[in-house]
């Protein structure tokens, strides 16, 4: 399937970017977290006139059916691209960024992005006899390997008061009930406001690959995640911090008490449980 020219979608994003978040029908269109994917769809009819004839979209021409169809797809794509946007723009990328805030104050991160937006798959769908639809999916790791971010995969801070050590496959994080949003790059915090988890320690191209956090609506959802392997460990954030979690001294310890684990979390074998939406 051909994509749209290039400067087609630099205008779209210029526009989209000084307009108001959303456009409508987007409530069809999300982010999954979960799969690490955002998916847009677009719908359009054939133009038809009183005789119920087909006619261009750019006139009032006479053309074939399949003229026609071929327009209405077209004109789908570009619906189901601008829906891409709006969603994309308001995707969070840390505790102080969206995409679109970085779009409108970093030259260099727009036009990496400019250049991931051509990545994006497109697939016609049925809709139809006078209708034509079009689905849009870009994966999350082609949006965080355009962001200009560095990942020096830190060293986790030693613990010398972690009397067992015991060995996890993977960290789920319960934070239901408190008030957070998915986002590319979460920090995981103690209770003294220290970050114990963030993009410094984990594996760039295990991030690109599967995302720094999968995030799920419940415990069997989180545990059925193969990120997480069979023995991960589960724990329950006791607060938040602008959106990331908060855990206990005990929880922290059970973390880094073996060098396994901290190699799993490296790898980004992480699940956070948030509420539905």
């Amino acid at each position: 399937m051909n994509t749209p020219p290039f400067k087609l979608i630099v205008c779209m994003l210029t526009a989209l970017l000084l307009s108001g978040s959303g456009s409508a029908g987007v409530e069809e269109s999300r982010a999954d977290w979960n799969k690490n994917i955002i998916t847009a769809f677009g719908v359009s009819s054939i133009r038809i006139d009183y005789s119920g004839t087909p006619v261009s979209i750019h006139g009032n021409d006479s053309i074939s059916i399949t003229e026609a169809r071929r327009g209405a797809y077209e004109t789908a794509k570009e619906i189901a691209m601008e829906k891409m946007i709006s969603i994309l723009k308001n995707i969070r990328v840390d505790q102080d960024n969206t995409i679109g805030s970085m779009l409108e104050h970093d030259s260099f991160t727009r036009r990496r992005l400019y250049a991931a937006l051509e990545r994006i798959q497109f697939e016609e769908l049925p809709a139809g006899f006078v209708s034509s639809a079009c689905r849009a999916k870009l994966s999350m790791g082609d949006i965080t390997a355009s962001l200009p971010f560095v990942f020096p995969a830190d060293d986790f801070p030693e613990r010398i008061d972690v009397p067992i050590e015991t060995a996890y496959s993977g960290l789920i994080i319960d934070l239901r009930g408190l008030e957070t949003k998915p986002m590319l790059f979460p920090v995981v915090y103690n209770r003294n406001g220290l970050e114990i988890i963030s993009r410094n320690n984990i594996n760039g191209a295990e991030t690109v690959k599967y995302g720094m956090v999968t995030y799920a609506i419940d415990e069997k959802d989180a545990k059925l995640n193969k990120r997480v392997g069979a023995h991960p460990l589960y724990v329950t954030a006791i607060d938040e911090n602008r959106g990331c979690p908060v855990l206990s001294e005990k929880d922290v310890r059970r973390i880094f008490s073996s060098r396994k684990t901290m190699k799993a979390l490296k790898e980004c074998r992480i699940v956070f449980i948030i509420d539905k939406e």
